[in-house]
C-alpha cells in the first residue's frame, strides 16, 4: 500500500505543474478573402522588379519593388484603401506583407497575377498570411 501511495504522490507531483500552468490562448488568423469587390477598391502592389512588371502585370497594379517598399511606408500608412501585394510566386509578396505588418499596415498577399485574375473572373482565389 505504501508503494502505491508513494507512486501516486510521485506521479501527482510531476504532473501537477503542467496541469496548473496557464497557457496563452492563441488567436486564429483572420482570413481576409480576396474578392472581385476587394480588387476594385484596393491598392494593388506588384512587388516584382520593374522589368518583370513591364512584361506583364495585373491591371491597375502599381509597381513598388520589394527592395523599395520600405521607402513607401509613410505613404502607404496614409492610405485608406485596402492593400493587396503580389509577385510571381508569393515569396516576395509574403516578405512585403511582413514588412507592412511590422509597420502596422493591414494588407493581404494576393500571391501572383494569375491568382488575382482568377478572383476577378471567377470570384475565387487563394490567400496566404492575411493580416
Amino acid at each position: 500500500m505504501s508503494k502505491f501511495l508513494l507512486l501516486t504522490l510521485f506521479f501527482a507531483s510531476t504532473c501537477l505543474p503542467f496541469t496548473l500552468e496557464a497557457k496563452p490562448i492563441e488567436k486564429p488568423a483572420i482570413e481576409i478573402k480576396i474578392t472581385p469587390e476587394l480588387l476594385k477598391k484596393a491598392i494593388i502592389i506588384d512587388v516584382r522588379e520593374p522589368d518583370e512588371f513591364k512584361e506583364s502585370h495585373f491591371k491597375n497594379a502599381v509597381n513598388i519593388p520589394l527592395s523599395e517598399l520600405d521607402k513607401q511606408i509613410s505613404t502607404l500608412k496614409a492610405k485608406k484603401e485596402p492593400i493587396v501585394v503580389y509577385c510571381r510566386s508569393g515569396r516576395r509578396s509574403g516578405k512585403a506583407l511582413e514588412l507592412l505588418k511590422k509597420h502596422g499596415i493591414k494588407a493581404v498577399n494576393g500571391i501572383n497575377q494569375q491568382n488575382l485574375e482568377n478572383v476577378e473572373k471567377q470570384g475565387v482565389g487563394n490567400v496566404r498570411n492575411p493580416h
